[in-house]
């Protein structure tokens, strides 16, 4: 059975939007790239992704926003939605599961972190699943 390509929006700052480009199978991914909340709602009503990936500093530290406005959407009960902290310093664990709680209660499916002096496929794992998961699945 064929697969189609898993149609993709990261909301990112650019910089961050290009590391995560970097570690997506491209081959079997469509990945559509908004820098701001009106792009990013543009392109979510019109493409119906289905992984969306939001930075925790879009939209001004607000990420929270598109989280809501896209889980609001009819289509996006069957999106997986995860929201990335790109971070150069580590913070403590209790912090990060704080933060991962607070963003699962408002919609996203998880809250991963990326550290700029680790390699950030092996932090992706989450993410990786997803994409799997949609990669199989008919569409």
């Amino acid at each position: 059975m064929a697969t189609s390509r898993v149609c993709v929006l990261i909301a990112d700052l650019p910089v961050v939007a290009s590391a995560l480009r970097q570690t997506l199978p491209l081959d079997h991914v469509e990945v559509l790239e908004a820098h701001t909340f009106d792009e990013a709602t543009q392109l979510a009503e019109r493409r119906h992704p289905r992984i969306c990936i939001i930075g925790y500093h879009f939209d001004e530290m607000r990420p929270y926003r598109l989280l809501q406005h896209v889980r609001g959407m009819d289509w996006a009960s069957a999106a997986d939605i995860l929201v990335i902290g790109a971070l150069p310093l580590r913070q403590p664990a209790s912090e990060e599961e704080a933060l991962r709680k607070a963003y699962m209660a408002i919609g996203a499916d998880d809250y991963l972190t990326l550290y700029s002096d680790s390699d950030h496929r092996q932090q992706l794992g989450p993410l990786r699943q997803a994409l799997q998961k949609r990669i199989s699945e008919p569409r």
